[in-house]
């Protein structure tokens, strides 16, 4: 029986991920994975003694086991060739096999029945591998978050198999922007992918090793569930069967991947069950350390998984176990425990934290006007009406859809209501659970008011959508508590209706995901579409990475966005163009004959087609005859498949109609065969467009270009410019970028579209970008990898400490020495994450004001502030004359930047192209020569030049933020966030 569940299992995932290629087939290492469980989930020795069977049938049982592995690795090997995947799978299957042998051996022991406890997991596996079948494909699931995930998976793995790790910033052809998201913020996706991918030979394409991550997260937070519910129950395990079956099938669970492709949330889940474990046993058993390691290690992993859902959990344990230490005491062996797990947590996440800081992701500006307005409520208010309601037949509505199965709030209910009748663990389960619950709860004047005054580095994390968060937290309490609540139930009929009513309500909740999956399979791509969806010539961006930042370049596109032609001179202050490729191309395109659209029943059709010849890249240059036509230009060919919404397909300067847009794009082939490509406009009305546009095309000859893209890892160009300028690249702006220019190493600064930018000399010269990770960041990495690899160790020496030598160490108050040695090297560690993460150098904080020059400002402009001036920076001499430099805010992307002297205005710039979310620099320069002169440099740019009203530095008094003339002094104080690099002194 065991091994007919793993056998299942085995085939499916062979079935779901296989295709039709036999042994050289790309899935069929998980297979091999999977059926090699069959070998070794039972352990011979263990049953045999659970069952008491004589001696001989446990060397039968070996004998047997032996000879099966034996042939099976030898098969594999023979028929591959001698390939190194049949080796990396069953390493894989190995380490997953001896910890599914462990679930179910436990099972066995508990009550030395094998049947019982074959039927519970083939329930808990049965159930997860129901609700996540659309998922066993090797196409795409999803829509614009999927993708995002995806591109974000295909970049790390070709890194990886590249030779690049650690991975700090994209590279590849799907993130050529340098993006970060999640890579930086939620590093356990990718890394997870990438051991999944080693696991079966590298040889899955990055879509299906997604799909794999989406798979396998959800067989192990049933199996994590069951586990930890069974751990709890004692002999009620079909009870824990069924609540751990409507904790996956939970909507609140469900609609994460289904309704809103939220993959970083979803990988969190099976580590969710444990962290309430660890809970459950820290009351029970103050003076063991399994509690406290595994609320440290499950909130690592929910750290380095989801940042929202583990801040959440974070402040519901801290609480819980404030509540603890006052019920039990505050004993000094309790506080030492419970503090050693926390530093052992820093310890394995700190890599996240150091990850994030060294990024200088600003805080969202916009937030505590949202908090202000009430944008928490109304999402909570949402949430709660599609609480009292079935999931919807679309299943596409993640805010009506997340909600909580009618099963769990009945067994919640139940579980609150029977906590004054339970031990301290159960109490406080059901009243963490009660209250977590009640964030939720729409009741004006109340909930508003609390969400409103929440701190806004707190919402910073956890963003404005509390229900996305909190749901899946109490998926997986609430099961918890009603386990630790029915261990209160004596007798054998009470235990009988509960764990039927239980069944009924997994039943139900599991009907009811109909709708998830039957979505999950309307989402899921074509072959050929999910082939397209990853090739160079589809080449996409997300607007995530750069989103983190605040602001969408002004080229941005949400159609496709080509890595060459997205480097170009600039002016360095405003940011307009003055030589790309792009603008090159266009020039030369608009001598060609062009083809015209006609008028079909759905918009218009391009006559003819587009020849893109074998290996090239042809310029399609637009001539759009209504300007305000709505609706989506499509571009389809047997490997071109892209589309631009317009008439605004992304930033004011992205491909479009429009005045400042820009109206070529770029065809690429990258196969041998040529290729053409079909053109067709569907307007918004549905109606014909009889005269949209006009369309030249022309054979790029690359070696003509000014700007041409030689390498993406590193991101290598070759130049050949009229004129030196600045060069702003597609790369996000982050410090540690180091470029070259002829083997020269140059300064980059951010553009005013927040990229990456620096000086070039006219005529050719080669660059090279390449990112060097700080040192600081890379010991956090290696210092979590190494952590997690001592725990690995610790866990697998654990196994062979006898029970007996573990009470006799609990009974004496003592612990082993290696357990001593590992808690002090964890309190190292931890003392220095903590040391270093308090007193981290923050340049953002305000220096103290004193008299100098030059100065040197950072400002980050506030939000909401329009047709208004705000003081930077004002002087006084002894004379009493003031002057004073001044912001004034034009609209949400631009601010000019002026002088005031004597409380009139004298000189103010042009419109400043800024983003709210970031710091610019302004720098004051003073010449107190014979004829004074004020000079203001903007982001290290000049940006004009004035004659000083004083005559001498000698004696000047600053005003910070506000302005000294007593006509202003109260008016107009500068209310974002101003710091200095050189204070005034």
């Amino acid at each position: 029986m065991p091994h007919a569940v793993i056998c299942v299992l085995g085939s499916v995932l062979s079935i779901g991920f296989g295709g039709r290629g036999m042994l050289v087939s790309a899935s069929l290492w998980v297979g091999v994975a999977w059926w090699f469980f069959a070998l070794l989930v039972v352990d011979p020795r263990a049953v045999t003694a659970a069952l008491g069977l004589p001696r001989s049938e446990f060397h039968r049982l070996a004998r047997w086991r032996r000879a099966s592995v034996f042939s099976v690795v030898l098969a594999v090997w023979m028929f591959s060739g001698g390939a190194i995947s049949p080796v990396l799978s069953a390493g894989a299957a190995v380490l997953a096999g001896l910890i599914l042998r462990g679930l179910i051996v436990a099972g066995i022991a508990q009550d030395r029945r094998v049947a019982p406890e074959v039927a519970r997991i083939v329930v808990v596996t049965g159930a997860a591998l129901l609700l996540i079948h659309p998922y066993f494909t090797a196409r795409l699931v999803g829509a614009g978050d999927a993708e995002h995930y995806g591109r974000a998976m295909a970049d790390f793995l070709a890194q990886v198999r590249g030779g690049i790790f650690p991975v700090w910033v994209g590279q590849s052809i799907t993130a050529f922007h340098g993006g970060v998201h999640p890579l930086r913020v939620a590093p356990y996706f990718q890394h997870l992918g990438g051991l999944l991918d080693l696991a079966t030979g590298r040889t899955l394409s990055p879509i299906a090793v997604q799909n794999l991550v989406v798979v396998g997260s959800l067989l192990a937070a049933a199996l994590s569930a069951y586990a930890a519910l069974s751990s709890l129950a004692g002999r009620q395990r079909w009870s824990a069967t069924w609540l751990a079956v409507l904790f996956v099938s939970s909507p609140g669970v469900l609609a994460l991947v289904y309704a809103g492709d939220m993959l970083a949330s979803w990988v969190a889940l099976p580590w969710l069950p444990w962290l309430f474990w660890g809970w459950a046993k820290a009351w029970r058993r103050p003076e063991s350390v399994a509690g406290p390691c595994a609320q440290a290690l499950a909130l690592a992993l929910l750290w380095l998984a989801h940042a929202p859902i583990a801040l959440w959990a974070s402040l519901l344990t801290a609480g819980v176990e404030i509540a603890r230490w006052a019920a039990q005491g505050f004993r000094r062996e309790t506080l030492l425990r419970q503090a050693g797990a926390a530093l052992l947590c820093m310890m394995l996440c700190q890599y996240v934290f150091v990850s994030v800081a060294t990024l200088d992701v600003p805080a969202n500006p916009y937030l505590g006007f949202e908090l202000a307005r009430g944008a928490v409520y109304d999402s909570i208010v949402a949430a709660w009406d599609g609480l009292w309601r079935s999931v919807s037949p679309a299943g596409a509505d993640l805010v009506h859809d997340l909600h909580l199965a009618p099963g769990l709030l009945l067994a919640g209910a139940a579980a609150l209501g029977l906590a004054w009748r339970n031990d301290g663990a159960g109490r406080a389960c059901a009243l963490a659970g009660g209250g977590l619950f009640l964030l939720l709860v729409p009741w004006p004047g109340v909930t508003d008011r609390f969400w409103s005054s929440m701190p806004v580095f707190l919402m910073t994390v956890s963003e404005k959508w509390p229900a996305q968060r909190i749901y899946p937290i109490l998926s997986a309490l609430i099961p918890i508590a009603t386990v630790l609540a029915l261990a209160r139930v004596r007798t054998s009929r009470a235990q009988h209706l509960c764990t039927g009513l239980l069944a009924l309500g997994a039943l139900a909740s599991t009907w009811e995901s109909r709708h998830f999956l039957a979505r999950g399979h309307r989402a899921t791509r074509t072959e050929a579409a999910t082939r397209r969806f990853l090739l160079p010539e589809n080449a996409t961006l997300s607007r995530y990475s750069y989103e983190m930042w605040g602001y969408l370049p002004d080229h941005f596109s949400f159609g496709y966005m080509d890595a060459e032609n997205q480097n170009r001179l600039i002016n360095p202050v405003t940011g307009d163009v003055r030589v790309s490729n792009q603008r090159f191309m266009q020039q030369a395109a608009a001598r060609e004959r062009a083809l015209r659209f006609v008028a079909v029943p759905h918009g218009a059709q391009l006559a003819g087609t587009i020849t893109l010849p074998p290996r090239s890249t042809v310029c399609v240059r637009f001539r759009f005859h209504d300007p305000g036509a709505e609706g989506t230009l499509v571009f389809t060919g047997s490997r071109i498949a892209r589309r631009f919404d317009l008439p605004v397909s992304g930033g004011p300067r992205a491909f479009g109609p429009g005045p400042r847009q820009t109206k070529s794009t770029m065809l690429r082939n990258e196969s041998n065969t040529p290729e053409e490509v079909r053109v067709e406009f569907f307007s918004r009305s549905n109606t014909p467009v009889p005269d949209f546009a006009a369309v030249q095309s022309l054979v790029v000859q690359r070696e003509h270009l000014p700007v041409r893209l030689t390498g993406l890892t590193p991101f290598a160009l070759a130049l050949n410019l009229p004129s030196e300028g600045w060069l702003e690249t597609p790369k996000l702006y982050l410090r540690d970028y180091r470029v070259t220019v002829d083997g020269r190493a140059v300064t980059a600064a951010r553009s005013p579209n927040g990229l990456l930018m620096f000086p070039v000399p006219a005529g050719a010269s080669s660059i090279r970008l390449t990112y060097a990770a700080p040192p600081l960041l890379q010991i956090s990495f290696w210092t979590t990898a190494a952590a997690w690899l001592l725990v690995a160790a610790a866990a697998l020496a654990s196994v062979r400490v006898s029970h007996s030598r573990v009470a006799r160490a609990t009974a004496n108050g003592s612990q082993p020495a290696s357990a001593r040695r590992f808690a002090a090297a964890a309190l190292v560690l931890g003392v220095g994450c903590t040391v270093w993460a308090t007193n981290r150098w923050n340049e953002d904080s305000a220096p103290h004001v004193t008299n100098a020059v030059p100065v040197t400002l950072r400002a980050t402009f506030p939000v909401g502030r329009h047709e208004v001036y705000e003081t930077l920076l004002s002087w006084r001499d002894e004379a009493g004359a003031t002057m004073a430099v001044v912001a004034f805010y034009q609209d949400d992307r631009h601010v000019r930047i002026g002088c005031r002297k004597g409380g009139i205005l004298k000189i103010l710039s042009d419109p400043l192209p800024v983003s709210y979310f970031v710091p610019h620099r302004i720098t004051v320069r003073f010449d107190t020569s014979a004829s004074p002169r004020l000079r203001v440099d903007f982001n290290d740019h000049p940006l004009w030049e004035t004659d000083c009203a004083q005559s001498t530095a000698a004696g000047w008094t600053f005003g910070y933020g506000r302005d000294l003339d007593p006509k202003f002094a109260d008016g107009n104080p500068f209310r974002g966030r101003l710091s200095s690099d050189s204070p005034p002194r």
